[in-house]
């Protein structure tokens, strides 16, 4: 996960060096006239940034919450598993 995160990380880095030198010639500038270059360090890196997330998702890796702290769902009382939780009683 933190390989994952780091890439992300990564991505999104370089977009933001992009946009920064994007700019850097104003508005009129080679980079920022270039559809190219904004396809590939703009686009491409977030559309990566979004991909390597969703592969890799914190949900997925971390598992269940009740293994969280090395329990399992043996741990957990049956009667307590499927009683709903009642807010209106008093």
């Amino acid at each position: 996960m933190i390989g994952a995160l780091f890439m992300m990380w990564i991505f999104l880095l370089i977009r933001s060096i992009y946009r920064t030198v994007e700019l850097s010639n104003g508005w009129t500038g080679r980079i920022i006239t270039t559809q190219v270059y904004f396809n590939v360090l703009d686009g491409a890196m977030i559309f990566l940034a979004m991909f390597t997330l969703n592969v890799f998702h914190p949900g997925i890796l971390m598992g269940k919450a009740d293994t969280w702290n090395g329990l399992t769902s043996s741990d957990i009382p049956q009667d307590q598993e499927k009683q709903p939780k009642d807010s209106s009683s008093s």
